[in-house]
């Protein structure tokens, strides 16, 4: 029965209808409790019964919710309404692409935006191992500024194809726990015949759209459904070029190769498709490069190839087969990995990758896996996922010494270990495999930048932005060059760049907060450090947004917001630091101020023991242990403040270069009472870059910044 305006349904109140249709009804309505707009999907009463339909919304509900990126509609809620189960959205003011699709077809540089923007959505749904797997227009909605945004994510429906409709949901291969829901005017080849699928039936969904919109024709338009997929199965589209001639052979090029029917012949990964697009956005209308055209052609023979041949690579189907089952899994893993910034990819890169026998993983599949825990270890500090990098890494070289991305990773290991000599020379010997490889320069950039040849570091990592400019590491480790240069501006510019490549990562905004940070725009920092809470709740953007605070001498204020460092999943040494430290100088927080760091330099010897020479953990763990000596009453203070001296001594044998381990260990001195060491270091922290305006800022330094001597360093 249809639900009335002013009805209620928990805390929304219905608006009005948007549209029913396959297994539910779409309603407007208002949250009154945030006075927002969302709309409201029910299944409809007919599937009301059926809890595999209710379980499958749910659960679909529940994954769709994990993404946080702006051309994918927001999954605010789920729920149930006698009986009726319902999921709440984003509310999208709006159009359809299928409605605009009715007023003709688009301009090429609209297509391009489009499908770029649309393939970025689902690059981000692909990482995070979830398929759509019914994309087709009218689940594309318009914003009024002409944003796409991926409806009905994941939703599989179950209605039958009605004759002469093809843009209805169907289902192929029921016996498929996986069932391959779809439309059939967008289904993939791999679809149509009821076989297994994966993110690969997105790309084609997405490249029978990008024809519609720069032709104005569907792509296997026939009578009936049944003929329809028979033509996705058989047939080939007319071309492009035949219908709108003016399209740039590097669009046709994607869209053919989203078409092939072959999934082996689309992307390895859909971060690759957006990529091509966003790489196409600006060209003009009739471009025609020779680099296009060529690429154009050969996709072309290939198509009638595959028509020709199918009786003659039967033998070799058969070994390609066996090929992909280990390939798919290396493709998807990459892309994956690619966004190591959400920990949830990383752990199905793990599982992705630990799904090939070890007996069948080649020097791909052990450097990915590598990779893979290092990551892992990177997020949690447990030791164990380091020593499985380290053991993968060392079977991938065992199988091939001069596989240069190996070396890549043997670098983020060492540099992560504080042996940045053997860093040194793994990235050297990447560079020399493999010039062209822009994460081996990152990563001889990351370790001269350690050691304090900035020259150098600089060079390197701009090489690495020239070669990758697509690959948002590569700006992150550019901009917090920057950073520790002192060069703010720059380092705005390599984080901009790096959240434009990627809006739903919440270490751009972090480190764009950061930038701002240290040019003293406090307010757009902690804007940055909201906008990153926005996207997902992480204990870094807590930590930044109290030191912001904490910088300005709000010391209450930031321990609160230390505090929700603290309290999520993946709290590490350095959250439990900072609260100790707002505490210590929030008057009626002083109480908590002991606890704080005992928690922290405790978390500290843990992530010590897998990062012993690691110079910025030393001197805050020796730091903590300062402060603990001044929160000890008596001779107790004595072992914690021996503890933070011989600490020191181990840095202090690195002789240090990096302007924030200096100013550390600057305050650690002032700290332990040595005013002599405290001021000698801070004079070769501010010589490294470091910014004078927070040894001002800073409360452990107020008695130091009385000394002469400071007044002196401060000319």
């Amino acid at each position: 029965m249809p639900f009335e305006a002013g009805q209620r349904v928990g805390v929304y109140e219905i608006v009005g209808s948007l549209g029913a249709g396959g297994m539910g009804e779409v309603y407007r309505a208002r949250d009154t409790r945030l006075g927002r707009l969302v709309a409201i999907k029910f299944v409809s009463e007919e599937f009301a019964s059926d809890r595999t339909s209710a379980e499958r919304l749910e659960r679909e509900a529940k994954l769709t919710s994990l993404l946080n990126h702006p051309n994918i509609v927001t999954v605010h809620d789920v729920g149930e309404l006698d009986g009726r189960p319902f999921i709440v959205m984003e509310f999208v003011a709006g159009q359809s692409l299928h409605a605009a699709l009715l007023q003709g077809r688009f301009k090429p540089n609209r297509v391009i935006d489009i499908a770029g923007q649309v393939a970025d959505g689902l690059a981000a749904a692909h990482a995070a191992g979830i398929v759509h797997r019914d994309l087709k227009p009218r689940n594309i909605m318009l914003t009024e500024d002409g944003r796409p945004k991926i409806v009905d994510f994941g939703i599989g429906k179950t209605s039958q194809p009605v004759p002469g409709h093809d843009d209805l949901t169907v289902e192929a291969g029921s016996t498929d726990t996986l069932r391959a829901a779809g439309t059939p005017g967008y289904m993939s080849p791999e679809q149509a015949a009821g076989r297994s699928i994966d993110f690969r039936t997105d790309q084609f969904a997405l490249g029978a759209m990008a024809y519609e919109m720069v032709t104005g024709r569907r792509a296997f338009k026939r009578d009936s459904a049944a003929q329809t997929m028979a033509a996705i199965i058989e047939a080939e589209p007319e071309p492009i070029a035949a219908l709108a001639p003016e399209t740039p052979d590097g669009l046709v090029t994607v869209v053919e190769r989203c078409l092939a029917k072959d999934p082996a012949h689309r992307y390895a990964s859909t971060q690759d498709l957006a990529r091509d697009l966003r790489d196409l956005r600006g060209t003009s209308p009739g471009s025609r490069t020779s680099r296009a055209t060529l690429a154009r052609r050969m996709s072309r023979r290939r198509w009638a190839w595959v028509a020709a041949a199918g009786a003659v690579v039967l033998a070799v189907a058969v070994s390609l087969l066996l090929w992909n089952r280990t390939h798919e899994p290396l493709a998807q893993a990459r892309a994956l990995l690619d966004r190591y910034d959400k920990e949830a990819n990383v752990d199905q890169a793990i599982v992705l990758l630990s799904s090939i026998s070890a007996a069948r993983r080649d020097l791909v599949a052990h450097t990915l896996l590598a990779e893979a825990y290092w990551r892992k270890f990177d997020a949690t500090k447990d030791a164990t996922f380091a020593d499985r990098a380290g053991k993968e890494a060392g079977l991938a070289l065992a199988s091939n010494q001069s596989y240069a991305p190996a070396h890549v990773v043997l670098a983020m290991i060492n540099y992560g270990q504080g042996r940045y000599d053997g860093a040194l020379g793994e990235a050297q010997r990447a560079v020399s495999l493999d010039a062209k490889n822009g994460r081996a320069w990152r990563e001889l950039g990351r370790v001269h930048a350690r050691l304090g040849r900035r020259d150098d570091a600089e060079k390197e990592l701009r090489t690495a932005v020239a070669l990758a400019p697509d690959d948002w590491t590569v700006h992150n480790s550019l901009g917090a060059l920057y950073l520790g240069l002192g060069r703010f501006d720059d380092a705005v510019s390599e984080f901009e760049r790096m959240q434009a490549l990627t809006p739903d990562n919440t270490r751009a905004y972090n480190n764009l907060g950061t930038a701002y940070f240290n040019q003293d725009r406090f307010d757009k920092a902690i804007e940055m450090y909201e906008r990153s809470l926005s996207l997902d709740r992480n204990p870094t953007a807590y930590s930044n947004l109290g030191t912001a605070l904490y910088q300005q001498g709000q010391y209450a204020d930031a321990a609160r917001s230390f505090e929700g460092a603290v309290a999520l999943p993946g709290a590490a040494f350095l959250h439990w630091f900072n609260l100790g430290a707002a505490c210590y100088w929030a008057p009626e927080m002083r109480g908590r101020a002991k606890e704080a760091y005992e928690r922290a330099v405790a978390l500290g010897e843990e992530a010590r023991s897998a990062t012993p020479k690691d110079a910025s953990l030393l001197t805050e763990l020796a730091s903590g242990y300062a402060v603990l000596a001044l929160l000890t009453p008596g001779p107790a203070a004595e072992a914690p403040r021996q503890r933070a001296r011989k600490i020191i001594e181990l840095v202090e044998e690195q002789q240090p270069r990096d302007a924030g381990v200096l100013s550390t260990l600057a305050t650690t001195y002032e700290e332990l009472g040595d005013r002599q060491k405290a001021l000698d270091t801070l004079e070769l922290a501010l010589r490294a870059g470091y910014s004078i305006q927070k040894f001002e800022r800073s409360p452990w330094l107020k008695e130091l910044r009385s000394d002469e001597r400071y007044a002196r360093l401060k000319k």
